[in-house]
């Protein structure tokens, strides 16, 4: 490897990769969020990315580590059962998910370790994971530490750019969770999260400070990501699962907000099938608010389960569920324990290429110059899956990558010259393409996005 100089230091060529969960590009404006708004603007990155579906936090985050969809990578729900194994996976629960048989494909940290590039690891979902068989753990991680403040991210991601160059990390992705977990519990506006976005975006404004007074921004390539957006929950769009179908007849119900069925083996999946769209018809009179699958006849353009085959294909379950964008699924007596608001007030894991779904791409560094030039003109890619990011990660430090999804052009990934963003490129879809816009205070006052693109 080829070193690289600050002045006073030598480096090798190092990425940091931070995931800023739940954070949809919308919320990036020159009051609430300057230097994400000068980075838009300015900076490298893609006007927004398409995450996998289910748009959900752990199967996104291991596609962003693999560039695997959900459905090749195993992880395809934040909760699920795998028939095979009788086991259930649920992400809150480290018993039941830090099992490497879950856990299918080649994370980055792996890919750069079994090819002499160093890696250290905040909190990212999966890299707890022993991996014992493959050897495939970072060479330090943090654990999930969901009320650790910002400022100790800044100081772990600094501190391991200040070791000697035997010992520093030339690879660092980093965990955010803050506005996925204000979204979550006040929805996607108002002055609580309107002030997370301030505490993010100067976290981020921070770090860049400690790479330029250390004299980095030539060396050090940042790229910022999301896993997917937020929609806004209403006690007006319930959906009662217990007037859909007996619940009696199921054995085990799959993911959230979407609902996978697996019924008790005497029952029919058709006859249930049957019974959920004869209710889901008769009140259609009241909007069509959610959609039912048999597996194989899921959208092939999730690339989920629809007519694919895949090795977990059994992590599927038969039947879905699936609410449109902003609905929420809950039996009566759940909603009653809510005292009848449903909470959380903000929910993701929705169909994957809804307008309020949509994940954050920006990057700033050497690799983006190199490919992509100085021009104003240049500096953006298209839209694009994040099935790509694995592949984008590996390019900036010279990795080999591991068989994916995601797009090779000339050996190169689409960080390059003719995956340009058009410069008359223009969003055809408003935000954020709901029936219910005016339901709620759902709005985002000057969008930088908004000035760009529309």
């Amino acid at each position: 490897k080829e070193a690289l100089t600050n002045g006073t230091h030598d480096f090798y060529p190092t990425t940091i990769l931070i995931s800023l969960d739940g954070f949809h590009p919308h919320y990036i404006s020159k009051d609430l969020t300057p230097f994400m708004h000068n980075l838009m603007i300015d900076g490298y990155g893609a006007p927004f990315m398409i995450p996998s579906f289910p748009s959900s936090t752990f199967p996104n985050h291991w596609t962003l580590a693999t560039g695997l969809y959900p459905s090749d990578h195993g992880i395809v729900g934040n909760t699920f059962y795998d028939p095979v194994s009788k086991r259930q996976f649920i992400n809150t629960n480290p018993k039941l998910s830090l099992i490497e048989d879950w856990w299918g494909g080649e994370s980055i940290w792996h890919t750069a370790n079994l090819q002499g590039v160093s890696t250290a690891v905040h909190m990212w979902p999966g890299s707890e994971v022993p991996f014992t068989s493959k050897g495939g753990v970072p060479m330090e991680f943090d654990r999930f530490n969901g009320s650790e403040v910002l400022s100790k991210k800044i100081d772990r991601v600094l501190g391991w750019l200040d070791r000697n160059i035997s010992s520093r990390p030339e690879l660092i992705l980093s965990y955010v969770p803050t506005i996925d977990s204000l979204g979550h519990k006040f929805g996607i506006s108002g002055e609580k999260l309107d002030e997370g976005l301030g505490y993010v975006d100067n976290f981020l404004e921070t770090l860049y400070i400690g790479l330029k007074n250390r004299n980095l921004t030539d060396v050090v390539n940042v790229v910022i990501v999301s896993d997917h957006g937020m929609a806004p929950t209403s006690n007006n769009r319930i959906i009662f699962l217990d007037d859909m179908v007996n619940l009696s007849e199921i054995e085990h119900i799959d993911g959230w907000p979407l609902f996978g069925l697996r019924p008790f083996s005497e029952y029919s999946i058709q006859d249930i099938y049957k019974e959920i769209m004869d209710n889901r018809n008769k009140d259609l009179k009241n909007g069509n608010k959610y959609d039912v699958y048999l597996k194989q006849d899921l959208p092939k353009e999730w690339t989920f389960a629809g007519n694919i085959k895949n090795q977990y294909s059994d992590r599927i379950a038969p039947l879905w569920i699936v609410p449109k964008v902003g609905y929420s699924i809950i039996t009566h007596e759940e909603y009653k324990n809510k005292n009848y608001d449903y909470t959380p007030k903000g929910v993701h894991g929705y169909n994957n290429t809804e307008v309020l779904m949509r994940a954050l791409f920006l990057g700033t560094g050497p690799f983006f110059k190199d490919r992509l030039g100085e021009d104003l003109n240049s500096l953006k890619i298209r839209p694009f899956e994040n099935i790509e990011v694995y592949n984008i990660i590996c390019d900036s430090l010279n990795l080999k990558p591991a068989p994916n999804n995601g797009t090779i052009t000339g050996g190169t990934s689409i960080v390059n010259s003719k995956y340009l963003l058009p410069q008359n490129f223009e969003d055809l879809y408003d935000y954020p393409n709901v029936s219910f816009v005016h339901d709620v205070n759902i709005m985002r006052e000057n969008a930088t996005y908004d000035t760009l693109w529309r």
